[in-house]
C-alpha cells in the first residue's frame, strides 16, 4: 500500500508539472524546517531537520542537518539539489538528490537521498513544503543498512 502512496505521488508531481504554464522564479538565498516521520525497515520514528540555501531559479543548492530517531539516533548532514517544476498556480513540484554523511551510534557512513516534493507559496516569502524522500546508507553493520522513507512537513522563508 505505501509503494501506491509513492508512486501516486511521484506521478501527480510529475503530470501537475506538465499541465501548468511556466511562471516567474524567485531567486535568492532561503531556510527551511521540517518535521515528518521516519519508517526504516523496523520501528518508525520521529524526523526533523534545517535547511539553508540559494535558489537560482529552476534549480537550488542547499545544506541539510537531520536528525531521525527511531530507536537508533542518526544524524545527517547533506548537500542537496533539487528542479523546481515552476507554474502559473501556488504550488510547485520538485524532484530532489542529495549526498552526504550519515551519522549515528555505531559508526559514520555515505549517506544518499532522493524523492518528489511540492513547495506551496503562502506569500513572496514564506512557503509550506510536502517532501517524501528515500534515505539510503552504506552498511552500518555487516548485511545492516539504515534505508528509510520519510515523509516530512516544513517552512521556508526566502530573503
Amino acid at each position: 500500500m505505501f509503494s501506491k502512496f509513492l508512486g501516486a505521488l511521484l506521478v501527480s508531481t510529475l503530470v501537475l508539472s506538465a499541465t501548468v504554464a511556466s511562471a516567474a522564479e524567485r531567486k535568492g538565498p532561503y531556510l527551511g524546517a521540517y518535521v515528518g516521520v521516519t519508517i526504516p525497515e523496523y520501528d518508525s520514528g520521529l524526523a526533523l531537520g534545517a535547511t539553508g540555501g540559494y535558489d537560482f531559479g529552476k534549480f537550488r543548492l542547499e545544506g541539510e542537518f537531520g536528525y531521525k530517531d527511531h530507536g537508533v539516533n542518526i544524524y545527517n548532514l547533506m548537500v542537496n539539489g533539487y528542479y523546481d517544476f515552476h507554474n502559473s498556480t501556488i504550488f510547485t513540484p520538485y524532484i530532489g538528490a542529495g549526498i552526504g554523511v550519515g551519522l549515528n551510534e555505531v559508526k559514520n557512513v555515505f549517506s544518499w537521498q532522493v524523492g518528489p516534493g511540492v513547495d506551496i507559496a503562502i506569500n513572496k516569502s514564506f512557503s509550506v513544503d510536502i517532501a517524501y524522500k528515500f534515505n539510503g546508507t552504506t552498511e552500518v553493520v555487516p548485511g545492516y543498512n539504515d534505508n528509510s522513507h520519510n515523509i516530512l512537513a516544513g517552512i521556508r522563508y526566502k530573503f
